[in-house]
């Protein structure tokens, strides 16, 4: 299956390996820290409310559309025979709901320090979604919880910029899953800061090789056309 998806898109095997360990990272220093909840955006099938030491003791939400949590939660409900109370399923359009009123109305509290991640999303939706999205999040969370989000680089969606194979766009098309936003890596602080978050670190396939890789004798090849950004609330 790796091979398969590396003939198709090269290096994104490494590049979604190399995420997740980052995304890991953010939310185990964080549970250790005190955090209390933890908000997943366009949760998928996201593992971690159920991998993760100690993210039981906080409340997780997961936001996703309905018809995708009602899968997940068939294949949740074969696997563990019990859903853990310390999840709540939120359904959510995030091109056409307020995420604030959302979770607001299952039950997230504003006064706690949260962690947000949004991994694999923000391609596939409007500027306006991801611009509302991240404006809801710096207004609802208290200040200094934390993001993690990756984005693709925004040059590769207008072509000026050449990473990764030639035909990535059409293939992603094809599925009927257009690659519709992008942001350029070095505007990425100054976007941030603008809706109230201040850029704590953006990593790449080269932060991916150099801190998760090579430590354990693997090189591989990892895509070059995403990233993924920590940043923290800041209202100030």
């Amino acid at each position: 299956m790796e091979a398969s998806l590396d003939r198709q898109i090269p290096g994104v095997v490494g590049g979604i390996l190399g995420r997740t360990c980052f995304i890991d990272e953010v939310l185990r220093e964080a549970l250790a820290e005190g955090f209390e909840q933890v908000v997943i955006l366009g949760a998928g099938l996201d593992s971690r409310p159920y991998r993760i030491a100690g993210v039981d003791k906080s409340h997780v939400f997961e936001l996703d559309q309905p018809a995708t949590q009602q899968y997940k939660r068939t294949r949740l409900q074969n696997a563990l025979d019990v859903l853990p109370s310390h999840v709540t399923f939120v359904p959510i359009d995030f091109e056409h709901q307020e995420l604030a009123n959302t979770l607001t109305t299952a039950g997230f509290r504003e006064d706690v320090k949260t962690v947000f991640i949004w991994e694999g999303v923000t391609q596939y939706l409007t500027a306006e979604a991801v611009d509302a999205t991240l404006r809801s999040v710096s207004d609802i969370a208290a200040d200094g919880s934390r993001l993690v989000f990756t984005f693709v680089h925004g040059g590769v969606l207008d072509g000026s910029v050449q990473l990764g194979g030639a035909d990535t766009l059409e293939r992603f098309s094809e599925r009927g899953e257009p690659w519709v936003f992008g942001l350029r890596p070095a505007r990425v602080e100054s976007y941030l800061t603008a809706r109230h978050f201040r850029q704590v670190e953006q990593a790449d396939h080269e932060t991916y090789l150099e801190r998760y890789f090579k430590p354990v004798g693997r090189q591989p090849k990892i895509m070059e056309i995403e990233f993924t950004v920590l940043a923290e609330v800041d209202v100030s």
